[in-house]
C-alpha cells in the first residue's frame, strides 16, 4: 500500500511541476503542413521538461509549459532558447521555437505562390524553408495536395519579389501562368518573328504562346550570341484594340534572361510600326506574370516586342509565355 502511495505521490509532483510551471509563448518553425502537427505532439512529449498548453496550427503558435529548471531568474529570453535547443535536438532540426512575428496586427497580407513539382512532403517542406525565416514572415504552409506554398507577410517589410528571389536561390521552380480566359485565345496569336531564338528546340519562339508555363523561348545565346535590342512581332489575329501585354517570366530556378526596360508598338503593318512606343515599362525581378499597360488602348493587329534591357544588364532574355488585353 505505502508503495502505491509512493508511486502516484510522485505522478502528482511530476504532472505538477509542469502545470504550476510558467508558460512561453512562441513561434514554431516546421508546422507546414496539417501533418506535422502530430510529429511536433511527440516531439514535445519525448522532453520531459516542457508540455503543449496550446497549439494554434492557423497562426503556427504554441504556448509550452516549462518546468522551474527553465526559469533562469525570470529570463524568458534565455527560457525560449532553451526550449528551442531541446526541441531543434529531439526532432533533429525539424522544429525550432522562435519569436512570434507580427503579434497583435492586422497588417499581414496572404500570398500564394504555386511550385512546379511540389508532389511530396519533402518538396513542401523545401520550399516552405526556403521562405519561412524571411523577416517579415508571420508564417508559411506549403502544400503538396494544392501544389501552393501560402505565406502571410508583412508588406512594410517583405514583398512577393523577395518571396521569389529567395526561392530562386533555393532553386525551387514556380508554376505561375497566364489567364487566357481574359485575354485574346492562344489559338487567334501567331508569331510573325523574332530576331533570334535559342539554338535548340527548347528556346523556339513557338514557347511565347504554347501555353506552357514550362518551356521557354530564349535568345540565341551561343555560338554567334545575339545582343540587345531583341525583338518579337506577333500576329494578334485581326486588328484588336490592345489595353495590355502579359508577360510570365521563365518559371523554373533561374533569374537569367528576366525581362527589365520592354517597349510595345502597335500597328496595321507587320513590316512598319511606329518609331516612338506606344507602352513602356521596366520589368521587375518577379516570377508572377507582369502586364504593361497602354495609356490608351491601341488599334491594330501586329504587336512588336522591343526588349532593351534584362535584369541583371546581361544580353540574354527568356520569356515563358506572352498574352493580350484587348477592350471589348
Amino acid at each position: 500500500m505505502r508503495v502505491v502511495v509512493t508511486i502516484l505521490f510522485l505522478c502528482f509532483c511530476n504532472c505538477s511541476s509542469l502545470t504550476a510551471s510558467r508558460l512561453a509563448k512562441g513561434r514554431v518553425i516546421g508546422l507546414f503542413h496539417p501533418d506535422q502537427i502530430a510529429r511536433f505532439r511527440d516531439t514535445v512529449e519525448a522532453i520531459p521538461e516542457i508540455s503543449i498548453e496550446k497549439l494554434d496550427f492557423q497562426t503556427s503558435v504554441a504556448t509550452i509549459a516549462y518546468s522551474e529548471k527553465l526559469l533562469y531568474q525570470g529570463d524568458l529570453k534565455k527560457t525560449r532558447e532553451s526550449i528551442d535547443r531541446m526541441l531543434r535536438g529531439e526532432s533533429k532540426g525539424m522544429f525550432e521555437f522562435l519569436p512570434c512575428v507580427g503579434e497583435g496586427t492586422n497588417n499581414w497580407k496572404e500570398v500564394l505562390v504555386p511550385i512546379a513539382g511540389l508532389d511530396c512532403m519533402a518538396c513542401s517542406y523545401a520550399a516552405y524553408l526556403a521562405v519561412c525565416k524571411i523577416e517579415g514572415v508571420c508564417r508559411a504552409t506549403a502544400d503538396f495536395g494544392t501544389g501552393k506554398l501560402k505565406v502571410w507577410i508583412l508588406e512594410d517589410k517583405v514583398s512577393l519579389q523577395r518571396l521569389h528571389e529567395e526561392l530562386v536561390k533555393h532553386r525551387i521552380p514556380t508554376d505561375y501562368s497566364l489567364n487566357y480566359e481574359t485575354l485574346v485565345p492562344r489559338e487567334d496569336l501567331s508569331v510573325v518573328r523574332v530576331s533570334s531564338e535559342g539554338n535548340h528546340q527548347d528556346g523556339r519562339a513557338a514557347n511565347l504562346i504554347d501555353g506552357d508555363s514550362q518551356s521557354i523561348w530564349q535568345s540565341q545565346f551561343s555560338e554567334l550570341r545575339a545582343d540587345l535590342p531583341h525583338e518579337i512581332v506577333l500576329d494578334l489575329g485581326k486588328s484588336r484594340r490592345v489595353k495590355a501585354v502579359h508577360y510570365l517570366p521563365r518559371q523554373d530556378p533561374s533569374n537569367v534572361g528576366l525581362l527589365a526596360k520592354t517597349e510595345f508598338h502597335i500597328s496595321e503593318d507587320k513590316a512598319k510600326f511606329p518609331v516612338g512606343p506606344q507602352a513602356r515599362i521596366l520589368f521587375g525581378s518577379l516570377k508572377s506574370p507582369q502586364a504593361a499597360l497602354f495609356d490608351a488602348p491601341k488599334k491594330g493587329r501586329y504587336l512588336l516586342i522591343r526588349i532593351l534591357g534584362e535584369i541583371n544588364r546581361k544580353p540574354d532574355v527568356s520569356i515563358a509565355e506572352l498574352g493580350v488585353e484587348e477592350l471589348p
